[in-house]
Parts: structure tokens; sequence; C-alpha cells
């Protein structure tokens, strides 16, 4: 009997846990000198105290979750790793009070109040990552932004117009960037590397991503890439299909995707002046022939009298700089904030056949590229 229960409770101690379909696996590595004891301030407050983060978006100041007077949730960087998210508005079904509409690997657009789309304002540090061409219904572009580049998500439900602008009606989602300020504030030199893959067998999707970061005494930098494949989605018991010719049983055309993605963060404070920072970043994103389906079928779930998808090609680089600084005798801290962020999306519409979902018919394609200039200053 007793060698059974040091079996069992070996094999619990020492258990991997796994997934419906996924597969996980990380590896990192920390070298370097020693880091200087943490400073008390709102960047090293969110793991220094149990049951208590630290958010920005309630009042665009750093303020405890707890004390805030608004519904608000926070989706952190340990949910983000453990759970291995596809993208990052799969981060978000979990989060109480957000519905995501998503009919494909390439969308996903969150309900915030019962609004959707440019009623609800996504941020990234701080910067807008809404534009112009933002059109009314559900959007995909909150998949550009990777989840392995996130330190945390902060969902703000309700309205925000007063300090955000009218985008905010539904509520605003903030994208908080990993910050390379644990290396800024080492006294040596100190690096991290970190490796992250996940593996999906329901669409022989693969994801890796790696990322890394460097500093020494007042200046930190943390960059990382991402890439993501995934096939046609197939359905139970055929996991080969769409692979082996004339093995097409249950797949699901149309619904594969690439996706790239990188991120670089670079802080320096200014020598001799305690709280005076300037930041430079840049998120870049690629998504190829994310297909959006919802138009094959008609409302009885036959396959419509002129079926028809949506092929989206996005391309998107977030590019911003931050100068901050403190003046004590005043007691007066600022941020003055530039950003600038080319974006172009391609849609095409394309027309299937009624015999063969597969093929082609006729393609319209619509082309948008627009330029956005922000400036931002905040005392």
């Amino acid at each position: 009997m007793r060698p059974i229960i040091l079996f069992l409770f070996l094999g619990m101690f020492f258990s991997l846990p796994l997934r419906a379909q996924a597969v996980t696996a990380e590896a990192s590595d920390t070298a370097g000198a020693p880091a200087a004891p943490p400073e008390e301030s709102a960047e090293t407050a969110p793991e220094a105290t149990a049951g208590y983060r630290v958010v920005v978006s309630v009042k665009r100041a750093e303020e405890e979750a707890f004390e805030t007077n608004r519904s608000l949730s926070v989706v952190d960087r340990e949910t983000l790793r453990e759970k291995a998210f596809r993208s990052t508005p799969e981060a978000l079904m979990e989060t109480e009070g957000v519905m995501v509409q998503k009919t494909n690997h390439g969308g996903g657009s969150p309900i915030l109040r019962g609004l959707i789309g440019p009623q609800v304002l996504v941020t990234v540090d701080g910067v807008r990552l809404n534009n112009s061409v933002y059109r009314t219904g559900p959007v995909q572009y909150l998949n550009l932004i990777d989840p392995l580049s996130l330190e945390r998500i902060e969902v703000l439900k309700g309205p925000g117009s007063v300090l955000y602008g009218s985008d905010a009606m539904g509520g605003l989602i903030e994208l908080v960037p990993l910050s390379p300020a644990r290396f800024r504030k080492s006294d040596g030199f100190q690096y991290r590397a970190n490796t992250h893959g996940r593996f999906a067998s329901a669409d022989l999707g693969a994801t890796g991503h790696a990322d890394g970061g460097i500093g020494v005494a007042g200046f930190g930098a943390t960059a990382g890439v991402t890439y993501k494949n995934t096939r046609n989605l197939v359905a139970g018991g055929d996991p080969w299909g769409g692979l082996l010719p004339g093995i097409k049983k249950g797949e699901q055309p149309w619904s594969a995707l690439d996706q790239v993605s990188a991120f670089g963060v670079t802080e320096y404070n200014l020598p001799g002046l305690k709280g005076w920072r300037i930041a430079v970043a840049d998120m870049f994103s690629r998504i190829d022939d994310a297909g959006r389906t919802d138009r094959v079928l008609d409302k009885r779930g036959a396959i419509a009298a002129s079926p028809s998808l949506m092929m989206y090609d996005n391309l998107d680089n977030l590019l911003w700089s931050r100068f901050s600084l403190r003046i004590d005798p005043i007691r007066t801290n600022g941020d003055i904030t530039l950003s600038y962020q080319p974006f172009f999306e391609r849609a095409d519409t394309r027309t299937l056949s009624v015999d063969d979902l597969r093929e082609v018919t006729r393609i319209t394609r619509n082309e948008t590229m627009v330029d956005t200039v922000g400036v931002d200053a905040r005392f």
C-alpha cells in the first residue's frame, strides 16, 4: 500500500499541466550582476504588494486597483504566460464583463457595455491604437498586438470619454507592454532571455516567441519577436485533413493565417535628474490572409445563394517616444508623448462557388493606407 501512495504523491508533484489540443513550452536564462533593491514606485508595486495591482487606466495616473471606484479588470503577466493565449482578443474571453465577437483566428472584437469597434478605445502604453479608418461594427485590429509582448491588460468598463475622448464610450482596453524598468534600475550589467512555444493539433498551428532585455545603471532595453502560423481548422477525428492529397473531410477552408509581430522598448534615466526619463518604443505586426467567413452560410446554416468571404491583410507599426519629468519644488510630474502610426489594410471580397467553397469566382479589392501622428502632454 505504501509504494502506491508514494507513487501517487510523486505523480502529482512532478505532473505537468496539459491542455486539449495545445502544448506549450518555455525556457529562460538570466545572468549578470545582482540587481539593486527595487525602489518603491509604480513600476515595482504590482509585484511587491500581494492582492494589490497598480493600474494607470482609470485616472491616467498610477493607483491601486483595490482603491478605484470604477469597474476594472486586469489580466496579468502570469496569466498571459500560463494560459498561452493564441491572441490578445482570446486573452479577454475569460474577463468578466467582456464579450469577444470572433469568427476567425485573425479576428476578435471586444464588446464593452454593449458597444463594439470604434466605440471601444484601445491604447498601448497610453498611445491610441484606434485611428480614423476604424469602421463601424466588429474590427480585428486588437489581434495585431501580440499577447506575449504585454506585461498586463487593463480593462476599464463603462464610459471613459471625459479622459480619453469619444472613442471610449463603451470602455477602455489599456495594453501595457513589457518594460525594461528592472534592467534600468540595476547597478551592474544585467540581461535576460526568454523563449516560448505553442502548438495546437486542431489547426496544426504553431507559435514561436523569443524576447530578451539588457540594462546597466540608468539604461534598459527589451525586445522580442513572434511568428504564428495556422492551417485550416480540422474537425476532431481527422487530424491530417488538408495536408495529404484527397483528404479534406472535416476541413474548414479559409481559416489559415500567418502573423509576424515584433516589439522593442528602450528607457534611459537622465543622469543627475531624479524622475527624468526618455523612452522610445515600437510595436510592429503583420497579418496575412485572415479570413472572415460569416457570409458563407445563411441564417439557416445552409450555403448562401451567393457565398462570399472577406480576406484581410493588415500591417501596423506603432512608434512612440515619451519624455517624463518631475519638478520637486512644485510637486509636479509630467509626460510628453509623441507617436506615429502607419497603418495598411487590404480587404478582398471573394465570391465563392456554390458547388465548391474552395473555388473563387470573383475578387473585389479595397486598400486603405493612413498615417496618424499624435501628441499628448499630461502634467
